[in-house]
């Protein structure tokens, strides 16, 4: 399809990767809507039907008409609601392994004793405790010894994971141990492996937050796999 345009004329393109589908939509920052597609998805090759979507919605436009790309995805939302991401270990700060489990006490029905909470996007079982303590402060108040970094890393090796998340406490003041002494020995572990951090990937001040967002990453990465990283 041939578009219209002045030369003044910028787009946005929107595609968001389906199950069975790709939609993709064309929008003019003067006219609105201009068009919309949808184009066959590619599970095995998810970036083929991106790239697929964006040749077709941008058919006949300059490169530099194209001013943002907005990039949506069904597929890892299903994985999250079917419980199909990668299997994914948990390393936490000793005396927070429930912290999935936990949350912020949030309830769906405050006063009902039958309500259920959603399961956490890792079972207890692959959540790991590793005893280092980083203070408020920022300050390190138990060091993380080489013992226990053999304990740990054992532990996450029996567990036959595809996919490590590693959050300490306050990291994001003092990521140390977190960013720079595990992943010399995590990394041993199974080398095609994926290694998160909860510094990197979320700066969170609030603890659930800043454990939770690193493992949907961690969990998810099973659907990406051939995406460029």
């Amino acid at each position: 399809m041939t578009l219209r345009r002045s030369k003044a004329e910028r787009f946005r393109v929107a595609i968001d990767i389906g199950g069975t589908f790709t939609d993709v939509i064309l929008m003019s920052e003067q006219r609105g809507l201009v068009a919309k597609y949808k184009v066959d998805t590619t599970p095995k090759n998810l970036e083929a039907c991106f790239i697929h979507g964006l040749q077709r919605a941008a058919e006949g436009l300059p490169r530099e008409a194209v001013v943002r790309i907005l990039h949506a995805s069904t597929v890892a939302t299903n994985a999250v609601l079917e419980g199909k991401g990668a299997r994914t270990a948990l390393v936490v700060t000793a005396g927070f392994r429930d912290i999935l489990e936990i949350a912020r006490q949030r309830r769906p029905s405050l006063y009902d004793l039958k309500a259920e909470k959603a399961k956490p996007l890792i079972p207890r079982r692959l959540c790991f405790e590793v005893r280092e303590r980083i203070g408020a402060d920022g300050s390190v108040v138990t060091d993380l010894t080489a013992s226990e970094l053999e304990r740990v890393t054992g532990e996450v090796r029996a567990a036959r994971v595809e996919s490590v998340v590693v959050v300490t406490l306050f990291s994001y003041l003092n990521p140390a141990h977190e960013k720079t002494v595990f992943p010399a020995y995590l990394w041993l572990l199974r080398p095609k492996s994926s290694l998160n951090f909860a510094n990197s990937s979320a700066r969170a001040r609030r603890h659930s937050s800043g454990t939770s967002n690193p493992c949907s990453h961690a969990t998810l990465r099973a659907c990406w796999k051939s995406l460029p990283r």
